[in-house]
């Protein structure tokens, strides 16, 4: 319960009581709960802050007092919370907001006297230069202190945090002062220093190297590297906007270990452009769907929301196998309603894909239809909805303990989908629409879960989980998903012990090792499910060391006579793949590099004579140092 001490200001003990009222439902101590002095501080804290949120600016925890009284109570205590004036005879002051003045350019020796004046919306901005260096509209946007409001420490906080957030300002300074004729009112200068340089360049690597088993006499080594380069302008159109100009180059050169024979193995190539604009720009009318979630939900959109427009294009050649070259265009928005969670809404997207298929992988895959078909040319369309990012991360808790989750949802041709059956219904015919007669909308549902789970016992000591389940569902008349939108497991950050697309679908075994060098695997499910834990440990200096399991295969949703077993059945868990090895590691700080050796310890299928799905020791023994992985970073 409250109570109010003496000389406090009948007005004052009204709005005071009414305010504390008013968050009693979201209190953190309740009636049968253990007396805890943590709680009692985080609850005395809330309280402050409410009263900071309704004008009294000055208003700390130490003037809420806690009492208590068990005089009257068996092995329980009656709580009482007491609100107590700053001062003898004095009572608290309630503040508004007066003149705000926004330095758009501001340095530390600059003469606030000769600046250049604009208002915008109640505001004062200022300037050294004719032009701001960025738009007040802009600026705007990213302030939520009103004139002649309340104050409000909220408000205040989210200020500073958005203007942070613009990209173009190095530096972000609110400084508060009270007004010289009226003592309830505060005034503020934002100081926005901007970087000096617009224009900033990055550059960057990332490398693999993999040891595939090829025969009982060698094995091939495959090293793969990309570089890229990123170009940013931080205030583009003078709103602030961030545009970006991202270039990247890879390749992979696989080495025979008995010829010392190399060969390129694959190629790639891609630029991408993207213009981020820090608001919510409602370009197909997204705001208007997001008033159906409430106006609290609505208007947090509008205020924690970034636009991206983004176009791109990407080439991929696996030498002697298959090549696609992709274009693709889209709208997105990152809405983070809290420094926990994170939604990105692509709400208009178009990839165009058109594959190439040598004559080689043609005939190696030409009886198989399915296969076949996912290599189609084909446009993936969503014109009001592509597809929904969710990232959740709980940071590192008093245990030790952190959470991650991570999913997304996409749709392809959905809009197509139902403009096509429209016209059938209409016109009475049984179309199936294709852009032309070579290229199809694809038509396609794509699900991913990805839970992750971190303990860290101490600085030295880790341990890590990831659960992964994904599926994806063709419908409309597309009896095969897009093969580059298939899963796959094996490689440095999914089964180590088994190469990028070695392992399945299911129960299948196509023995591709042919004593062929320029060999690339491309198995590939339409459902995966996959589970790893890893226990990392410090050895000295920047050395660390890892223990891990990784478990799991992909699946097709449908039976194929060219491959037999691997569709998904009631069985699924006979045909988990299995694999265990050791890493080293080297801990830069930013980043590490892995080195990682798998092994492979169940397949999922029966191996030859000995009837098991496991290995025995043998068997072990004879992978020698396992699938040798070398990477950047953790694989989760």
């Amino acid at each position: 319960d409250f109570c109010l001490s003496r000389g406090l200001g009948d007005v004052y003990k009204r709005q005071a009581l009414n305010i504390l009222e008013s968050i009693r439902p979201q209190a953190l101590i309740d009636k049968g709960d253990y007396i805890d002095a943590g709680s009692f501080d985080l609850e005395l804290t809330r309280m402050s802050l409410a009263m900071q949120n309704k004008g009294y600016a000055n208003f700390a925890t130490n003037y809420l007092s806690i009492k208590g009284d068990s005089s009257l109570n068996n092995h329980s205590v009656d709580i009482f919370l007491e609100l107590m004036p700053p001062l003898p005879d004095s009572t608290h002051q309630k503040y508004t907001i007066g003149d705000i003045n926004i330095y758009t350019d501001f340095h530390k020796d600059q003469d606030t006297s000769k600046l250049n004046i604009g208002q915008f919306r109640n505001r004062y901005y200022h300037s050294q230069n004719e032009n701001f260096l960025v738009k007040p509209s802009s600026i705007d946007n990213a302030i939520f202190l009103e004139p002649g409001s309340i104050y409000n420490r909220e408000s205040r906080s989210k200020t500073r945090r958005k203007l942070s957030e613009l990209g173009s300002y190095r530096f972000v300074t609110l400084n508060a002062k009270l007004d010289e004729v009226h003592d309830s009112i505060i005034n503020y200068d934002i100081m926005l220093t901007p970087f000096q340089k617009k224009w900033v360049a990055d550059f960057g690597w990332d490398f693999f190297i993999s040891s595939t088993s090829q025969s009982s006499n060698g094995s091939n080594q495959v090293f793969g590297f990309s570089l890229n380069n990123q170009l940013k302008n931080r205030n583009f159109l003078g709103g602030a906007e961030q545009f970006t100009l991202s270039t990247e180059v890879g390749m992979e050169i696989q080495i025979d270990s008995i010829s010392s024979n190399s060969i390129i193995r694959s190629r790639s190539i891609g630029i991408n452009a993207a213009i981020e604009i820090p608001k919510q720009k409602s370009l197909l009318g997204l705001s208007s769907t997001m008033k159906l979630f409430g106006k609290q939900i609505s208007q947090s959109f509008k205020e924690n929301t970034t636009t991206t427009i983004q176009a791109g294009y990407n080439y991929n050649d696996l030498i002697d196998n298959y090549s696609r070259s992709s274009l693709n265009a889209s709208l997105s928005y990152n809405f983070k309603p809290n420094k926990k969670s994170r939604f990105v809404i692509r709400q208009m997207g178009l990839e165009y894909n058109d594959y190439e298929l040598t004559k080689i992988f043609f005939d190696r895959i030409k009886d198989n239809t399915l296969l076949l078909r996912s290599f189609d040319d084909n446009l993936l369309t969503g014109l009001f909805f592509r597809d929904l990012t969710y990232i959740y991360t709980k940071p590192v808790n008093s245990e030790g303990n952190s959470f991650t989750f991570i999913s997304n949802f996409e749709l392809s041709g959905g809009e197509t989908f139902l403009a096509n059956k429209l016209y059938n219904l209409v016109s009475g015919n049984s179309s199936d629409w294709r852009l032309t007669n070579d290229i199809e909308f694809a038509k396609y549902a794509r699900l991913e879960l990805d839970p992750r789970f971190y303990e860290y016992f101490s600085d030295r000591h880790s341990f890590a989980a990831r659960l992964y389940a994904g599926i994806i569902v063709p419908y409309g008349g597309s009896t095969a998903a897009p093969f580059f939108k298939q899963f796959s497991v094996g490689g440095p950050n999914s089964l180590r012990g088994w190469d990028q697309k070695e392992l399945g679908p299911g129960g299948y075994s196509e023995k591709l090792l042919v004593p062929d060098i320029n060999q690339n695997f491309y198995q590939t499910g339409d459902i995966k499910l996959e589970a790893n834990v890893e226990y990392r440990f410090d050895l000295f200096y920047i050395f660390e060391m890892g223990l891990f399991i990784d478990a799991g295969n992909v699946w097709t949703l449908k039976e194929n006579a060219d491959r037999p077993d691997a569709n998904i059945t009631s069985d699924f868990t006979k045909q988990i793949a299995i694999s265990a090895g050791y890493g080293f590691r080297f801990d830069f700080t930013y980043f590490n590099i892995r080195f990682d050796f798998g092994y492979k310890l169940r397949d999922p299928y029966v191996l030859d004579d000995n009837d098991s799905y496991w290995y025995n020791w043998e068997e072990i023994k004879n992978q020698k140092f396992g699938n040798f992985q070398v990477a950047v970073n953790y694989p989760f």
